[in-house]
């Protein structure tokens, strides 16, 4: 075989981990699924890559057309008047969905050639900034400028409105300039056009600003205390504890605590529920504390979301996730904790389609290759949850 020159990178760091890969491994062993179905089902749409098979006329084709049938001979007219087409153009050209016979002819008489386009899914979210041009960045020159402004009212208002905001950041967002100003964009775009300002483009998050830590934890009571230090205790010869309280005991007040110990020492954490629904209270008490280190991942998030919470997690910027059991596949580098709340809970478990998995079973053995630890948190266990806890 003839080694083929690389055309492009399709990535420029590594979007999956070795840990994720070895997981995934396990996972389509125990499970009896596919690499392939555990992949497709970890990755986010948006991060899958697809290709557009495009055909093209070879110019230096010399032989004639003689020997095609009326379908190939269709293919060629249009492929010497259009230059390149796509099957689906071949579909509709011909009237039939099965169109590889005839292209499959034309390729090996050496009429037509093919090539692949790489179509990437995630696109970036981006919005328009406006930032003051260097040269009035001077104050002398500023005041020139409103001079030379005077007969222009509203250009004036538009520049002083930036100039309240310029001193909290360098550049600031057009809609954002355009609210505070009361102005139109006709009068923005008469002072890019004087070179007053300058607009660029800038990729922002679609997860919206998260607001920094404002409550601290809360202080348990003694029989809190005395459940956190039976499960510290039994931590330090188990990786996995059964944290058993009725419901309204305050065990996510324990859960809180664990949290600022894993992530003390540098790790994440990893809070799976059974139930969506169920996120939104607890991401909102776990942000009040830690802020902006929290993140939320689950199937109701759109595929460009999900790529962005992907990367997030990848680079370190959420310290915790909390998640349904989709959250299981993320690519944590230094997960230290695993807490699976009602982890008796039915939702805990894929039925369809592959792979077919225990979320509490797979976290476990995903702690496991961190050496990391889990709690298990519940008002009625699972009958095996309860045999294990027991039987030590």
């Amino acid at each position: 075989m003839e080694a083929k020159l690389i055309e492009t990178i399709a990535e420029e760091e590594a979007i999956v981990t070795d840990m994720q890969l070895r997981f995934w491994k396990w996972m389509s062993n125990y499970y009896m699924c596919t690499e392939g179905e555990v992949m497709n089902a970890a990755l986010p749409s948006g991060l899958k890559l697809s290709s557009e098979t495009k055909i093209r006329y070879n110019e230096n084709y010399e032989g004639d057309f003689e020997n095609l049938n009326d379908d190939e001979f269709l293919i060629v007219q249009a492929l010497r008047a259009q230059g390149e087409i796509k099957i689906p153009q071949v579909q509709d050209l011909l009237k039939k969905k099965n169109v590889y016979p005839f292209l499959k002819t034309l390729f090996n008489i050496g009429i037509a050639i093919s090539s692949e386009e790489i179509v990437e899914k995630f696109k970036p979210r981006t919005e328009t900034y406006v930032k003051l041009n260097e040269q009035y960045e001077d104050d002398t020159a500023l005041e020139k400028l409103y001079e030379e402004l005077s007969r222009a009212p509203k250009q004036v208002e538009l520049l002083l409105a930036f100039t309240q905001l310029h001193h909290k950041a360098k550049f600031i967002r057009k809609n954002e300039l355009l609210e505070l100003s009361k102005s139109s964009a006709a009068v923005l775009s008469a002072l890019v056009k004087r070179n007053v300002f300058v607009e660029f483009k800038m990729e922002v998050s679609r997860l919206g600003n998260i607001q920094n830590a404002s409550v601290d934890s809360p202080e348990l009571n003694e029989v809190q205390k005395a459940a956190l230090a039976a499960v510290n205790e039994q931590l330090q010869e188990k990786n996995v504890v059964l944290l058993h309280g009725v419901t309204g005991s305050g065990k996510t007040n324990i859960y809180i605590e664990k949290i600022k110990e894993v992530i003390a020492e540098g790790k994440q954490v990893l809070y799976l529920l059974p139930e969506i629904a169920l996120t939104a209270q607890i991401i909102n008490r776990l942000r009040k504390i830690f802020g902006g280190t929290v993140g939320i991942y689950h199937s109701k998030f759109n595929p460009n979301e999900r790529v962005e919470i992907w990367n997030k997690v990848l680079h370190g910027e959420y310290k915790i996730v909390v998640g349904a059991r989709s959250s299981l596949f993320l690519p944590y580098k230094q997960l230290g904790l695993v807490l699976v709340d009602e982890e008796h809970d039915s939702s805990m478990k894929q039925m369809d389609p592959a792979p077919r998995y225990n979320a509490r079973d797979a976290s476990i053995m995903l702690a496991g290759m961190f050496n990391g630890k889990v709690i298990l948190g519940t008002a009625t266990p699972a009958a095996e949850s309860l045999y294990n806890a027991e039987s030590g």
